[in-house]
């Protein structure tokens, strides 16, 4: 309908037509384009939308996902889910121990192990800061350590505190509740040596 309209225009010297006819041809002309401007931004929409559901997957799994991206919630509390989540971030974890398996080991961690493990999560991914080398003999100083890894864990991910009580993992007790915090460990991990975490994360 436009180009009618300019060929008219041009046959007429310049002049724009007049008529009823002309005038019909006009509001045609004029509607089309009010459609093609419709499509357009539709496609527009849709095609952003389709960009964001693509970045965003509110229904992905969180095995689906890179540790950094886990949350607290995500944690659970399981000897296997454990060894999985640190086997993400520290395959060195199967030669920790010559004696027995992570997967044994894990069943009920004994008090040096949970030491280990975070003294090799330290060396390896830069976090929790200022751990121990040394795993020491006096009960008090073994509470001390496992107090500082609860500590860190918090302000790492922003919790204000953990169901977790170092006294029970001297004592081979709460397994699930010391799984946990290794699960944690994992995640504070990773999201400190992806940069996830501020600094303030390393100054514990």
């Amino acid at each position: 309908a436009s180009l009618v309209l300019r060929g008219a225009t041009i046959a007429n010297n310049g002049a724009q037509p007049a008529g009823p006819d002309v005038d019909c041809v006009r509001m045609l002309a004029e509607s089309a384009e009010d459609a093609c401007g419709s499509s357009s931004s539709s496609v527009v929409a849709t095609a952003s939308a389709q960009d964001h559901s693509a970045a965003v997957d509110p229904n992905a799994s969180k095995a689906d996902r890179p540790l950094k991206d886990w949350t607290a919630g995500d944690a659970e509390d399981s000897v296997e889910g454990t060894h999985k989540v640190l086997l993400k971030l520290l395959p060195e974890l199967e030669n920790l121990n010559k004696k027995k398996s992570p997967a044994e080991l894990l069943a009920r961690p004994p008090p040096k192990y949970v030491h280990d493990v975070t003294l090799l999560c330290a060396q390896t991914m830069g976090f929790p800061p200022n751990v121990s080398e040394e795993w020491p003999e006096s009960r008090e100083g073994k509470l001390d350590i496992l107090e500082a890894l609860s500590s860190s864990i918090c302000q790492a991910l922003g919790l204000a505190s953990l169901d977790f009580d170092p006294e029970h993992v001297l004592k081979g007790k709460e397994v699930p509740k010391t799984l946990r915090v290794l699960q944690l460990l994992a995640i504070a991990a990773a999201k400190f040596s992806s940069g996830a975490l501020g600094s303030n994360a390393a100054a514990g």
